[in-house]
């Protein structure tokens, strides 16, 4: 194998790293060994031909087979994802620091193809398809270049750098057609496929999670891709609510909480005023509730297919064909309904009511939101005992939980799992041995407060308070996803609570550095992109059409333009002694007839009266050109 395609098997194998770690499901500190052994490998690689070193190597991989293999039988479907992809990672540095002149990379290349296919379903986001991008630029010449030394040919200079032209003009061709496949037939990004409805991955996911586990330890990537964005009619960050629901969550049985409509089924177990559909599929609730404030909702990624929407939402109607229907739950959250094939991208109308509304619910329902777990941490009644003490036990229900969200404010530190002195349980976190994230503070809420009878649910969504000035809109990105409690008062009013000290988990607001301006402008374009679907490929012709019709004159000059480069690029393919024969034939006013040779041409121009100066240059242009096209000058 020669160096240059090591080099690019080199760097074919970083790019595949970097595909694991754009899903972020593979830990950092798993696979920190792996790059340090993919970068040393030009190195490594001269130990080949010690029989230690490659069995070394072979061990090392069975060893980390066996491991995982163990891995998933003890655990499950949780960790399969984690532990494939490691695996996959592992093999491609394997293979780029094992093979050499005796082994051919078919292997590297079909493993690198695999880890670029799988990492797609985790990872389409900016980063992945930038990746995807260099994958194809790097892929394509080393499989031209592993070709041309399998067939025994030596590539000198010229050669080589003819292939680099060639290998580059394919890749270009392969992505401009990939291109025209995505505009005629456009995928959305963010629709279920088989692998979410088939492998029930479980995490603590707060934004959009199905159910929420507190004692998951394990860091969770903070993502800072766009969500949602919401524009108020007042243009003021003010009038936007702050928390916007996705799940309600009702039962926990001392690990888990679970969601509401599953444990409190409707109709029965009716916690929330219903939503109406009416016959322009605008859905509406509470008729004797005054809107307020409105706001138009762009929804880019439908987490779980949820439709985030505030406590206080009295209507909500759709403002564009892309946003498809909505399913209501019992507890006022909304779903997207999962046959509408273009749900990303799609605007709402959002009003919303100042006071809340009050709604009746049955004894057997309170009962179940009052209800504790079998085995409740002793914490909790310690520290419901010094509440007691303190004084914040007494007075109405909003006045008793205020306190308590206030004394664990004051009392209780924030971080998020997997850092330094993050508690190692829930009764840890109780008694203030370690931090929490928002899920155990929201719990630790919603325990103290149902150990005084008070009717509570634990809320999952997003905390929207990052303002985009420029554009006067409230920006929801991934990493704002967020918990907090929802308490029924004495009137049968829903009030909300945020136990998180504010000050730690912040507004989320982006910064006004240039990196960050530059850094929206990209994911606002990524959505666009990810977000483009029939709907809007429609929108697109017709906007062509209508610019047609209207600016004629503009669409011809860039159909001109087009032609224009063509030519020029088809031109700059023509070998030099043509280009110069036809520079030489334009100067002198001539073109070849059908059936006319360059020294044919020749006679004519004398003929014509052609001067000699152009006459020279012209013989000079067909000298060269013959002598390039039959390597010899013609007589």
């Amino acid at each position: 194998m020669t160096t240059p395609l090591f080099r690019l098997l080199l760097a074919l194998t970083l790019v595949d790293l970097g595909f694991v770690h754009a899903t972020g499901v593979v830990p950092e500190l798993e696979l920190a060994p792996l790059w340090a052994l993919t970068l040393a490998a030009p190195w490594l690689r001269r130990l080949q031909r010690h029989l230690a070193y490659r069995l070394g190597w072979n061990v090392l991989v069975l060893a980390v087979f066996a491991s995982l293999a163990n891995h998933a039988a003890t655990s499950g479907l949780l960790h399969m994802l984690e532990d494939g992809l490691t695996l996959a990672a592992l093999s491609q540095v394997h293979l780029i620091n094992n093979v050499g002149g005796r082994q051919r990379p078919d292997l590297l290349f079909f493993n690198s193809f695999l880890i670029a296919f799988v990492t797609g379903f985790f990872a389409p986001d900016l980063s992945w398809c930038a990746l995807f991008a260099l994958h194809a630029f790097l892929v394509v010449p080393a499989l031209q270049w592993n070709a041309i030394e399998v067939a025994g040919v030596a590539l000198d200079p010229a050669r080589a750098r003819a292939l680099w032209r060639t290998a580059l003009g394919h890749t270009v061709a392969l992505l401009a057609i990939t291109a025209l496949l995505f505009v005629a037939w456009p995928r959305d990004f963010r629709r279920k496929g088989w692998i979410d409805d088939n492998l029930p991955f479980a995490g603590p996911v707060t934004g959009g999670g199905e159910r929420i586990r507190v004692d998951d330890e394990d860091a969770t990537p903070l993502s800072p891709n766009v969500v949602a964005r919401i524009r108020p009619d007042s243009g003021k960050l003010d009038d936007v609510p702050a928390h916007w629901r996705t799940m309600v969550f009702a039962a926990f049985d001392g690990r888990e909480w679970h969601r509401q409509d599953l444990v409190l089924p409707a109709p029965r177990f009716r916690t929330d005023f219903t939503w109406r559909a009416q016959e322009d599929g605008v859905l509406t609730r509470a008729d004797d509730a005054t809107p307020v404030a409105g706001m138009a909702l762009t929804l880019l990624a439908a987490e779980h297919g949820r439709l985030p929407s505030p406590l206080g939402a009295v209507r909500i109607a759709a403002t564009t064909a892309a946003s498809g229907t909505l399913k209501p739950h019992n507890d006022g959250t909304l779903t997207l309904d999962r046959d509408a094939r273009m749900p990303v991208g799609g605007t709402w109308r959002v009003d919303v009511a100042a006071s809340p509304r009050r709604v009746g619910i049955a004894p057997m329902t309170r009962k179940r939101l009052t209800a504790l777990p079998p085995r409740l941490p002793v914490a909790v009644r310690e520290l419901s005992d010094e509440l007691r003490r303190s004084g914040a036990a007494e007075g109405t229900i909003a006045t008793r939980a205020d306190e308590a969200t206030r004394w664990l404010q004051r009392n209780r530190r924030y971080m998020l799992p997997g850092q330094e002195g993050f508690a190692r349980n829930l009764g840890d976190f109780l008694l203030g041995g370690g931090a929490g994230h928002c899920e155990y503070f929201a719990t630790a809420l919603t325990l103290l407060l149902r150990q005084q009878d008070i009717p509570c649910r634990l809320v999952g969504g997003y905390l929207a308070r990052e303002w985009d000035d420029a554009a006067q809109e409230v920006v929801v990105r991934g990493r704002h996803a967020h918990a907090w409690v929802e308490v029924l008062d004495e009137r049968g009013a829903w009030l909300t609570f945020d136990p998180t000290p504010p000050a730690e988990i912040g507004d989320g607001a982006a910064g006004d550095s240039m990196f960050a301006h530059i850094r929206d402008a990209l994911e606002s374009a990524w959505a666009s992109v990810t977000g483009f679907n029939a709907t809007s490929r429609g929108e697109a012709f017709a906007a062509l059409g209508r610019a047609a019709r209207d600016h004629g004159w503009l669409v011809g000059l860039a159909a001109a333009a087009i032609a224009g480069l063509a030519a020029l690029a088809r031109a700059g393919r023509q070998p030099a002694t043509v280009r110069q024969l036809r520079r030489a034939m334009r100067r002198a006013g001539l073109r070849l007839a059908p059936g006319e040779t360059p020294r044919e041409l020749i006679a004519r121009a004398i003929a014509c009266g052609v001067p000699a100066t152009r006459r020279a240059r012209l013989a000079a242009a067909v000298a060269a050109h013959d002598a390039a096209r039959y390597a010899a000058p013609v007589r």
